[in-house]
């Protein structure tokens, strides 16, 4: 008879003939795949945010491989708000959306469906609709159901926020995986879903398993029922390094919000340059894309930080471009360090000279 340890480990095998994965993704993933069985037993799903930093990463391969082996699987690209509610209200499905960098590209038109997304995540969440306008007869959707995103670059923020990330990275000559072949995977697919149906049916969880502190209130709401499963089939104390691996980067960066390390890598720019009282934003541009580690060279999907998404993430703080003449140079539009002092003084008061870098701002500009 097989031990429910054994499920985890035929989904992690099935996984890793097609898909260059192993160690901690590749568990959190198998782990998972079993919940998307069982998901209505918990308060709250986590999403799967897989990403990679450019295409040809697998992917889509590994939204290939999900689909043989997640309940109910629906995979789509670019679908509308409307089909989106429709379909998960009536089939629970695992959406599995690909090409994300698309949908949540700044001038998208699918700005409702990330809407929906946002809240999809916990049980009861339904989305109401009037769908004829004679009439006041509500409708109420659920839009409650596992979801893997895939794309390219990062997820925004209140979805990152729900998701656990399983980066990909491009894999190298030495890494060999099998060829995905419908004809010959499908048999060995339904074995696997077979086994996991078997386990879904009589499978019993602790709904309060034991959460890393390491993690934070919204993580731990993520990794809670991959842990419960975790504990029931035998793989909690790895799961529990797994998710703290896969998830405490994310922590680190979610400290602070996108518009926070701006003013801060603003604030390293100016003080490298102490004679400058103000600053024309295409140079701010290419001081910021040329600070090693920063978000700015691929801040939307994989497109450099522009002067729109400059405007668009310091206006929160009252902080708009105006005419400028920097540094004795001809009247340009950009930003005055006298206002910007203010702000760094509430938001940014950690930034220092030491964490300037070199970029490639014009010379005159320093």
């Amino acid at each position: 008879m097989m031990s429910e340890r054994e499920v985890v480990d035929d989904i992690g095998h099935f996984i890793k003939r097609y898909v260059a994965m192993d160690g901690d993704k590749l568990l959190v993933v198998s782990l998972w795949t079993l919940h998307t069985y069982c998901f209505q037993l918990f308060p709250q799903t986590p999403y799967l945010a897989v990403n990679s930093p450019e295409k040809q990463c697998g992917k889509t391969r590994l939204l290939e491989v999900l689909e043989q082996v997640c309940a109910r699987p629906w995979r789509t690209t670019n679908p509308s708000e409307a089909v989106v509610y429709r379909k998960i209200n009536k089939d629970k499905p695992t959406l599995m959306l690909d090409e994300v960098d698309g949908i949540f590209r700044k001038g998208s038109p699918y700005e409702h469906l990330q809407t929906l997304l946002n809240a999809g995540n916990r049980s009861g969440t339904k989305v109401p609709r009037v769908l004829n306008p004679q009439s006041d007869a509500l409708i109420e959707y659920s839009i409650w159901c596992p979801k893997v995103l895939a794309g390219i670059g990062t997820l925004p923020d209140t979805i990152a926020d729900r998701s656990i990330p399983i980066r990909l990275e491009r894999r190298t000559r030495d890494q060999r995986v099998e060829r995905f072949r419908d004809k010959q995977v499908n048999p060995i697919a339904a074995e696997v879903r077979e086994r996991i149906a078997t386990w879904a049916a009589t499978a019993t969880m602790d709904d309060e398993p034991e959460l890393p502190d390491e993690l934070s209130d919204r993580q731990q709401d993520c990794a809670e029922p991959l842990l419960a499963i975790a504990d029931a089939v035998g793989y909690g104390d790895q799961a529990r390094k797994a998710l703290v691996t896969l998830l405490a980067e994310e922590r680190l960066d979610s400290e602070e919000s996108l518009g926070v390390v701006l003013l801060r890598d603003l604030r390293a720019w100016f003080e490298a340059r102490p004679d400058l009282d103000s600053a024309y934003t295409s140079w701010l541009l290419e001081g910021l894309k040329g600070m090693p580690e920063s978000p700015w060279l691929a801040w939307d999907f994989g497109r450099p930080l522009d002067d729109r998404g400059l405007a668009s993430l310091l206006k929160p703080y009252g902080l708009k471009s105006e005419v400028v003449r920097a540094d004795g140079e001809k009247p340009l539009r950009g930003y005055k360090r006298h206002k910007l002092e203010h702000v760094w003084k509430q938001y940014a008061t950690h930034a220092t000279a030491d964490t300037a870098t070199q970029t490639t701002a014009p010379q005159h500009s320093l």
